[in-house]
């Protein structure tokens, strides 16, 4: 800003003097008012631009490097908001001192050519009464000089017009008589009043505005008299305006002084309380050492009680600083300490105990240095563990039970191996480095840890079967890395999960290709859904004592455009753990609505659907919105839907998975735990979500026939669930000896191959007709 009024004190009036005087031929008052004008607006401009820049993020909009924080300067910040108190009630009074002043214009104006042409009419009106007129296009003859001496006297040019706008009379010199006036074709007009106008020259006629208003007037506009003749007076807005000019003029310089003023007082007083800052900065640069060399400091002084305060502070900082120094090998002693404690934190876990990931990168990449030495005279194998229901009690027990499970498990791992190099990655994840001479000790050790962690594990009043599956990787290549050696072993530890986990399994280059082609699935499950790829099958679910049907299970498949058909077993766990099974779940869900619709509008009655609803769609926060916005776009009734949960989930216990159970169940959606008596749920988990009817699981339902005790489970679940008030569904049965016990047990309805298998659409509708009877 500073420079900005530095340069219209020198070259900038003339640069802008040259245009304006070959646009207005002068340089008057006019042009004063215009340079103090500019000058005023470009400096205000400047001002807030500095502002932007300096304050402002725009570099990080706009993605430029810009200043880093904390380096804004003092100096300019204190001129800057000196400067904007300064400027900004200036601006603020002077836009509202325009907007008065030209309103006051305006009416003075209109009042006074309103004035004159009453008076100009009454005289035109008298004369006409009193000396007949040749025609009606005449002026008396005594009218002329009032008119010409009224036009002097006021500033103001006198036409009479007749209809066509053609000059009868005109006090103006420049606009002969006869012709048509000038200014009706030429110009903008604005309208100001009921017969006043403002009349302006055509836009870009004149490079400045002020010289564009000091070439425009004021017209009044009315009728002279009963005959067709209009008077028009005009008012030049320049020969009006000259004091307002001057007040202007004077208002601007002023404002421009006073700024000018400010802005050097206030570079003065901050030039000279940065100095006394500069001069406290050099005394206190390389304060430490000076102390220590016991120097005296000449501190500055200052007339000002805030900079003594600061000096003082220095003073006071310089001698706690020193006697700081006498401490310092007192202070290395326990940095030392700190060191050593720090690095066992770095490198060991602090649950456990037990060596950390950090540990293990550091040992593991020692090892493999010495296996491309060659100087490795032992093998080196990597186990990696995970625990296969840690989760499960994690969730259910607290994090605190978690945390003592961790720490049990440690314990048993550093017993059964107390020579071998024993590490917790994180979570759940342990690993353990074996150095073997023979392959057997490896596998003696993996047997010694699935021994030690086999043994039942007490929490809380609690007893805990904890299962872990291991993956064995062999450190044989000099060309493998640490990242190689985790994958394989994951790889491995997968595999045995695979197999039913609580077992080792060692890492062959065929894992490599499942763990790709568990990669390629996933990739895959990204596109069944736009590929049209997955499809909906229906296996019916049979009334016990009329053999009807009462509803149908909706099962997905996927038929993959290379693999072909691909079992739910397979997908849908991968589905679960990337968190695709949320699109799938709400494609199954519209799908069957959609079908359950179809098979409606065909004549059959409406039945009852049951959908799987998996636990990660349990955990959409949107997962009710969803529900019923597809109830509404298909026009489902709710109470046609069941949903089916896993047994699983109520160990998991989240109140916010409960709230959205008991949320469905308001909207009239039933409730179904499936696979129920395979998990570990208590009968206060399953109080707690009160499912209308429970699905026993076909490992119960199978074996009834030879096994009396399966046979008494599933009869106990039956009489259990009768007692809840719960409905009992039976799935998996294949025979005709498995449907008649389940009938015997009061069981109310069945599900299985026995009746048949998951069908398309299209069979389900056959099979309603043959079991049911005929549409409707």
């Amino acid at each position: 800003m500073l420079s900005n009024l530095l340069f219209w004190l020198i070259p900038g009036w003339i640069i802008i003097a040259v245009p304006f005087y070959m646009d207005s031929g002068e340089l008057g008052l006019s042009w004063l008012v215009f340079l103090f004008k500019y000058v005023l607006n470009t400096s205000f401009n400047s001002l807030i631009a500095e502002i932007i820049v300096f304050y402002l993020p725009l570099h990080r909009l706009a993605g430029i490097k810009g200043r880093e924080r904390g380096q804004l300067s003092l100096n300019r910040l204190a001129f800057h908001t000196s400067m904007l108190m300064v400027v900004c009630p200036f601006m603020i009074f002077i836009f509202i001192y325009s907007i008065h002043n030209r309103n006051y214009v305006t009416q003075n104006y209109e009042m006074k050519l309103t004035t004159i042409h009453q008076n100009l009419r009454h005289d035109y009106i008298q004369w006409q009464s009193m000396e007949p007129l040749p025609n009606e296009l005449s002026i008396p003859t005594p009218m002329k000089p009032g008119m010409q001496r009224m036009s002097e006297l006021h500033g103001v040019r006198i036409y009479i017009l007749d209809a066509s706008g053609h000059i009868v009379y005109t006090t103006d010199k420049t606009e002969p008589v006869g012709q048509q006036w000038s200014k009706l074709q030429a110009g903008r007009w604005g309208k100001e009043g009921p017969s006043f106008y403002m009349w302006q020259p055509a836009k870009g006629s004149k490079l400045v505005m002020t010289n564009e208003w000091n070439e425009s007037s004021f017209v009044y506009r009315g009728p002279l008299g009963p005959r067709e003749l209009h008077l028009v007076i005009e008012q030049p807005t320049e020969s009006g305006m000259i004091d307002q000019r001057k007040i202007q003029a004077l208002t601007y310089a002023i404002v421009i002084a006073f700024i000018v003023l400010s802005a050097v007082a206030n570079l003065l007083l901050s030039r000279y309380l940065l100095f006394m800052l500069y001069k406290l900065a050099t005394m206190t640069k390389g304060l430490p050492e000076r102390l220590r060399r016991e120097k005296n400091i000449p501190w500055p002084t200052s007339p000002f009680v805030e900079m003594r305060w600061l000096v003082a502070n220095f003073q006071t900082m310089s001698g706690e600083l020193l006697a700081m120094f006498h401490e310092t090998q007192v202070m290395n002693e326990r940095l030392q300490k700190q060191t050593e404690q720090l690095h066992r934190l770095a490198h060991y876990d602090m649950l456990t105990n037990l060596p950390n990931r950090l540990h293990f990168n550091v040992d593991m990449q020692q090892l493999l240095s010495e296996l491309r030495g060659a100087a490795a005279s032992r093998g080196i194998a990597v186990l990696l563990l995970d625990l296969d229901r840690f989760k499960q009690v994690n969730d259910s027990m607290g994090h605190h039970a978690g945390d003592q499970l961790l720490l049990e498990v440690g314990q048993r791992l550093t017993n059964a191996l107390p020579d071998q190099g024993i590490y917790r990655l994180g979570g759940d994840e342990f690993v353990i480095i074996v150095r073997f001479d023979e392959m057997g000790e490896v596998e003696s050790a993996a047997g010694n840890v699935l021994e030690a962690l086999s043994k039942p594990i007490y929490l809380h009043s609690h007893e805990i079967f904890v299962k872990t599956s291991i993956g064995i990787a062999i450190c044989n290549d000099p060309a493998m890395t640490i990242d190689m050696v985790l994958r394989q072993a994951d790889a491995a530890m997968y595999h045995a999960k695979e197999k039913g986990g609580h077992q080792p399994a060692v890492y062959t280059a065929m894992l490599d290709r499942k763990s790709l082609d568990r990669l390629q699935l996933e990739h895959a499950l990204h596109h069944a859904i736009a590929h049209n790829e997955f499809m909906l099958l229906f296996q019916p679910k049979v009334s016990s004592a009329t053999g009807a049907i009462t509803g149908a299970e909706a099962l997905i498949r996927w038929n993959h455009t290379e693999r072909g058909i691909v079992p739910p077993d397979r997908f849908i766990p991968v589905a679960e753990e990337t968190g695709q099974i949320v699109p799938i779940g709400e494609w199954v869900l519209e799908q069957a609505f959609l079908a359950m619709d179809q098979l409606h509008k065909l004549g059959y009655p409406e039945l009852t659907i049951a959908v799987n609803l998996s636990p990660r769609q349990l955990e959409e926060p949107d997962l009710i919105e969803k529900l019923k916005a597809m109830l509404e776009k298909t026009g489902f009734p709710p109470e046609k839907l069941e949903l089916e949960i896993t047994e699983a989930f109520l160990i998991r216990d989240e109140d916010q998975a409960m709230q959205r159970l008991t949320t469905i169940k308001d909207m009239g959606i039933s409730i179904a735990i499936d696979d129920f008596g395979t998990g570990y749920s208590s009968f206060g988990q399953l109080h707690r979500v009160l499912p209308d009817r429970i699905k026993i699981d076909k490992s119960f339902v199978s074996p009834m026939s030879t096994d009396a005790g399966k046979a008494a489970i599933v009869q106990s679940m039956i009489q259990m669930a009768h007692s809840l008030s719960l409905g009992v569904v039976a799935e998996g049965i294949e025979t005709e000896e498995e449907m008649k016990l389940l009938q015997q047990m009061g069981c109310e309805e069945m599900q299985g191959y026995l009746f048949s298998r998951p069908v398309p659409l299209d069979d389900f509708a056959k099979q309603l007709t043959v079991r049911n009877g005929k549409r409707d």
